[in-house]
């Protein structure tokens, strides 16, 4: 993949993260090999956050990204300490650019000058953010913030779970606006183990934009050299080009003497069986919905009318009209979390429509 500067996918990633900002969705971003993600990322916070200080956002109040790299190996609690420093000097650079003055202090610089008041129950980083926000309010340099989290994984295998907790804990208009992880393929760990607070915590699942939209096949003829034009499209087709699916069946055709797409396709299902049954269980969240019938829930009803559908897709407001429902978000984020699901932001409006033919294909047969 030949480099470009700037990246070419800049200009869609920022008006799709844009969106997630201003709709405060969670989203795990599969970044794929070779889109160098850890340059674009950066500058796509520069531009969203200059558009916001401008006032060329179209928002009433502004949304700041803080871009955070997870790093293997950072000690206990040097994570959250790295959030709070990047918090301050994004909140700074806003206020800069805006011309408000501001009396933001580091939660380094503030433990050394103030002794925090509270008992055992008060937490004094979550005193000290509180207190940060309310030094910017009522001035034009008060912004909400966001954090986009780049090298996921690294982070799972440390701190970073510890760490979405507690901002989660905080009082609900302190916590970040969105959220989104940056990483590859994470293990199904956050599909099995819901519990607690994670419970209700759904994380939309994409592909970088840069991959989604724009490189798909690129990416997949660099990696399989040895398949033909034709055979790179069927494998977009039936994966879907869902982060887990298209990874596992692109690395047994890798690992093949002579790659054979429709055998690689076939023999990927045994390891995939884990996982589709992981996403039922996951959707399902333990309340034994119905399938079919009269009774059948929502959930299930949405994805087998996207499935009649195919890649036509269908926009929300059809879905609801067509399903009768009031209110389809609800419903709708366990299918989103997992990928199985996708929103096509290529369509404008934004199409609703199956992923991975694969799982359709499972799916169908396992349930009806």
């Amino acid at each position: 993949m030949a480099e470009r500067e700037p990246h070419f996918a800049v200009e869609r990633v920022r008006r799709t993260m844009t969106r997630d900002l201003e709709l405060g969705r969670r989203v795990f971003w599969w970044t794929g090999p070779g889109l160098g993600t850890e340059a674009w990322l950066h500058a796509v916070a520069d531009e969203v956050t200059d558009a916001m200080a401008d006032g060329r956002s179209g928002r009433g109040q502004p949304v700041l990204p803080v871009v955070i790299e997870c790093r293997e190996g950072l000690p206990e609690g040097a994570l959250l300490h790295e959030i709070f420093d990047a918090l301050v000097k994004r909140w700074r650079s806003f206020a800069e650019r805006r011309g408000s003055p501001q009396r933001l202090e580091s939660y380094q610089g503030m433990k050394r000058v103030v002794s925090l008041p509270g008992s055992n129950a008060e937490d004094p980083k979550s005193l000290w953010l509180c207190d940060s926000l309310r030094t910017l309010e009522h001035s034009d340099a008060y912004a909400r913030y966001a954090l986009w989290v780049l090298g996921a994984e690294h982070g799972f295998r440390s701190d970073l779970v510890e760490v979405l907790r507690w901002f989660s804990s905080l009082p609900i208009g302190f916590q970040p606006r969105a959220l989104g992880l940056f990483g590859g393929p994470l293990t199904d760990l956050d599909i099995r183990r819901r519990s607690g607070i994670d419970a209700v915590e759904h994380w939309e699942r994409r592909l970088t934009p840069a991959l989604e939209y724009f490189d798909a096949s690129s990416w997949l003829r660099r990696s399989l050299p040895d398949l033909r034009t034709d055979e790179v499209q069927e494998l977009i087709r039936w994966t879907g080009l869902h982060p887990h699916v298209v990874t596992l069946v692109a690395r047994r055709l890798s690992e093949g003497q002579s790659p054979d797409l429709r055998r690689a396709l076939r023999g990927s299902m045994g390891a995939l069986d884990a996982l589709f049954e992981s996403v039922l269980d996951y959707v399902d969240g333990g309340r034994r919905l119905a399938y079919r019938g009269a009774d059948i829930a929502y959930e299930h009803a949405i994805f087998q009318l996207l499935a009649e559908v195919g890649d036509e897709g269908l926009v929300q407001p059809d879905l609801e009209r067509e399903l009768r429902i009031r209110e389809l978000r609800p419903h709708l984020m366990p299918w989103l979390a997992t990928g199985m699901l996708v929103r096509d932001m290529r369509q404008s409006p934004t199409l609703l429509r199956v992923s991975s033919k694969l799982f359709v294909d499972w799916y169908l047969d396992r349930v009806l």
